[in-house]
């Protein structure tokens, strides 16, 4: 019987080619949207799930409680991890990593080779003990342990050394501040496991340079101020999390609660999972996840539209149709194996659209991945969700798209189809009707999103950013060599006749400032102050930049504070 259902099936489809290829096509170009969304999806949900018993693993944060409202932060001063380790029993290890602030940019240099690498750490030698990370050379246990020591990616140490060993090498390394040679001590794979925090080489706390600063008295002695350092913890299985954080705070109010003091404000500690950090974190931006819900909605309601285009037409249809059924029942036949047929030729062009769905989706996918940023490949690692939603897919849109047309046609009457007398209902129509408006309402909606997407978007690349940012090329003196023939360079330089002018400054436009001080008005206090971000900059940069600075009266007293808050 399922043979004979099969070969009227296709029989069917053969017969009505426009109408089968219009079915074809658009449940095809449905699936394939909805596939390609379920790819990005499955992207964004893998970030952060690689490490070992990344459930005890967390991020601590800051919670700062002022006259002026709340601020949280994902960061904490530096001896917070180290400090709370030995007094909190539930805490097995700590690591720290620490962007240095302002660097964009790090200088490295082998023998005639020089570049600039972005994306270079300072962290603890416990960086490894926490985050996993599989190693082609090195020791992940000592990698770290040594001052001036770093830990590179294969991708780096193919730039670098080519295909040479890249372990015990001495390359140099600026990092914006005193420079030197570091040992390469470990070499990392490359892999396509994401993280939130993507590092092209660590750099151990031990070293020269910004790693000193962090040891020093004035960042290590820092209990409430400070707050740039990245810290996690790992806890024993099944720690309860309340009771740590509680003991973290009982700690920090031990040894930071006279800073805290001096600074005006409160300050708590908390944990963030390092698992819910990229999707779920609402420090500083909205929590990503909100876009998957969104992206989830689109990719159904695009995958229904194709349901009700498939019910529409099959309805559309049904007179053709109508003698063959009417004959069928007069033969003997059952209503349920009438559904069961009709249901069949649905499955059998899903599973054609199916097909056509998957060629789609290898052909749309390059292009996908560069509107996206995304670098997704179908491999063994998502291969398993990809033949799932596939099976999902196909079982849920062949009884979504079949189910009404097969128990719509199941259900004429023989004597008035054989008469010529069928009258399709008013309540068919009325059915359908609404599932054309439902099918345009979802239709409209998705289109004017993108076009306010695309006018957002485009004011973004289109607004003012205070500062005029064409024909402007930026060269970092990142080494104290070039710093010290900045005098010389801007001669030089401003002796060019298609220079206009040349200017300095210690932060690029549109990067963070971390240098700061907080200001009040005469008879105020710190409960009061107002935190100013301070850029030094050369002679003619506000003229070179085009910037707008409006005449400002007021006096105030000024009470500098070289803390981070």
């Amino acid at each position: 019987m399922l043979r004979s259902y099969f070969i009227v099936a296709v029989r069917n489809i053969l017969r009505s080619k426009t109408y089968s290829i219009i079915n074809i096509f658009g449940l095809s170009l449905g699936v394939a949207c909805c596939l390609l969304l379920s790819l990005y999806i499955l992207d964004e949900l893998s970030y952060d799930k690689h490490h070992d018993r990344v459930e005890d693993i967390f991020r601590i944060t800051s919670h700062f409680k002022s006259e002026k409202g709340l601020d949280d932060l994902a960061t904490c001063s530096p001896p917070i991890a180290w400090g709370i380790k030995d007094e909190v029993p539930e805490i097995v290890s700590v690591t720290r990593m620490v962007n240095p602030p302002g660097v964009a940019l790090n200088l490295f240099r082998y023998n005639d080779n020089s570049f600039y690498e972005p994306d270079g750490l300072l962290a603890d030698s416990t960086l490894f003990d926490i985050f996993k990370y599989q190693f082609l050379e090195g020791n992940p246990k000592k990698c770290l342990v040594e001052a001036n020591s770093v830990v590179i990616t294969e991708r780096l140490a193919r730039k670098i050394f080519g295909d040479k060993p890249a372990l015990n090498n001495l390359v140099f390394i600026s990092q914006g501040g005193p420079s030197g040679n570091f040992k390469v001590t470990g070499v990392l794979k490359d892999t396509p496991s994401h993280s939130y925090f993507n590092a092209n080489f660590f750099i151990s706390m031990t070293s020269d340079g910004w790693a000193a600063y962090m040891r020093s008295p004035q960042a290590n002695g820092e209990w409430a101020g400070q707050n740039f350092v990245p810290s996690f913890v790992r806890l024993k299985p099944n720690s309860n999390k309340e009771e740590v954080v509680r003991k973290m705070n009982q700690v920090f109010l031990k040894y930071g609660a006279d800073d805290m003091k001096a600074l005006g404000l409160t300050k708590t500690l908390g944990l963030e999972p390092l698992q819910d950090i990229y999707l779920k974190s609402e420090i500083g931006q909205s929590p990503r996840i909100i876009y998957i819900y969104v992206i989830a909605s689109i990719a159904g309601f695009i995958l229904l539209i194709a349901c009700i285009n498939f019910m529409n037409l099959s309805t559309a249809k049904a007179t053709k149709r109508a003698a063959e059924i009417g004959l069928r029942k007069m033969m003997g036949a059952y209503r349920s194996s009438l559904i069961y047929q009709i249901l069949g030729e649905a499955m059998v062009i899903v599973l054609i659209s199916i097909l056509f769905s998957v060629l789609l989706v290898q052909l749309a996918l390059p292009y996908f991945n560069q509107v996206t940023g995304k670098a997704i490949l179908i491999t063994s690692s998502n291969g398993i969700f990809f033949g799932a939603a596939l099976v999902a897919i196909t079982i849920t849109t062949g009884l979504l798209a079949g189910s009404y047309p097969a128990f719509y046609l199941s259900s004429f009457e023989p004597a008035k189809v054989l008469k010529g007398k069928l009258m399709l209902g008013n309540a068919t129509s009325l059915l359908r009707r609404s599932l054309v408006v439902f099918q345009f309402v979802i239709a409209i909606a998705l289109v004017c999103g993108m076009i306010i997407i695309g006018k957002q978007l485009t004011y973004m690349q289109q607004s003012n950013l205070g500062f005029d940012s064409s024909a402007k090329i930026v060269l970092p003196l990142r080494t104290k060599d070039a710093q010290d023939q900045y005098t010389s360079l801007v001669k030089s330089l401003s002796a060019e006749a298609s220079i206009k002018s040349v200017s300095g400054a210690d932060y690029i436009p549109g990067t963070f400032i971390w240098n700061d001080f907080a200001v009040y008005k005469d008879g105020g206090n710190m409960d009061q102050a107002i935190l100013h971000r301070v850029d030094r900059v050369d002679h003619g940069y506000i003229e070179l930049l085009g910037i707008h600075m409006p005449a400002v009266h007021s006096p105030i007293t000024a009470n500098r504070m070289e803390k981070e808050t």
